[in-house]
């Protein structure tokens, strides 16, 4: 993705996408062998079959004492093992998670987001979440009205990049509170990326987890502001840096 002309994107389980395609296709299909490949393993799978019951057809169990051999579950006492193993590794790391957070990761959550500026790779949103730039300002938008958040969140973007600020910090929360959506997330998000601001930035992410996670946004700031022409030039081009 590059550019902002979609605003902000949310979409941190796409490379799971061919799976739900898959599994409504499957949905649709009544036969599972529809396939030119699993209809001609079917058929196949039904010839050998039919030539093993034709073979064995003259064959007469033996009865009485002379019997020999039993039923073995092997596959079954497996499939419990293998199941009680899983569900044992599965329960260790809830427990790890709920104790001290461990394993939790914002960016594969519903509520993380991302804005990627012209011309720039995808891999700095990535790196801008993973905390690999400094965060040398921050503000905390907790407990403001709407009105007076867009004044604060417009005047310390200003200030920061006139002061050559390279990333900074915003804390919005998540807006659990809110009714119908959260108001401060989506103000910050409105604001980022308007005309005037996604021309200044390289890109946004959700903070990590010790800096609020999904509650807080970072932002990456270019030296100087592409101009309309610009912008336009490394859209077209696919330019990156």
């Amino acid at each position: 993705m590059s550019g902002f002309s979609n605003g902000f994107s949310n979409s941190p389980f796409e490379d799971y996408r061919h799976v739900l395609t898959g599994l409504v296709k499957n949905k649709k299909k009544t036969v599972p062998w529809q396939t030119r490949e699993n209809k001609k393993s079917y058929c196949s799978v039904k010839k050998d079959d039919d030539l093993f019951l034709k073979e064995m057809s003259d064959v007469v169990p033996v009865k009485g004492k002379k019997k020999i051999g039993g039923s073995f579950n092997t596959r079954k006492s497996y499939n419990k093992i293998d199941y009680y193993c899983e569900k044992k590794e599965v329960l260790k790391k809830l427990e790890k998670l709920l104790d001290s957070g461990e394993g939790f990761e914002v960016s594969k959550t519903p509520e993380y987001c991302e804005l990627i500026g012209a011309g720039v790779c995808e891999e700095t949103a990535k790196k801008l979440h993973e905390g690999k730039f400094s965060v040398q300002a921050y503000i905390d938008l907790h407990g403001f009205s709407r009105i007076d958040a867009d004044e604060i969140v417009r005047n310390f973007l200003e200030k920061s990049f006139r002061e050559n600020k390279n990333a900074v910090l915003i804390v919005h929360g998540r807006g659990l509170s809110s009714k119908n959506e959260p108001v401060l997330k989506n103000l910050v998000q409105e604001i980022l990326s308007s005309n005037y601001w996604r021309r200044r930035i390289f890109a946004c992410a959700s903070a990590k987890s010790t800096d609020g996670g999904s509650g807080g946004t970072y932002v990456l700031f270019r030296k100087k502001p592409l101009s309309k022409n610009q912008e336009k030039k490394l859209l077209k081009k696919q330019v990156y840096y």
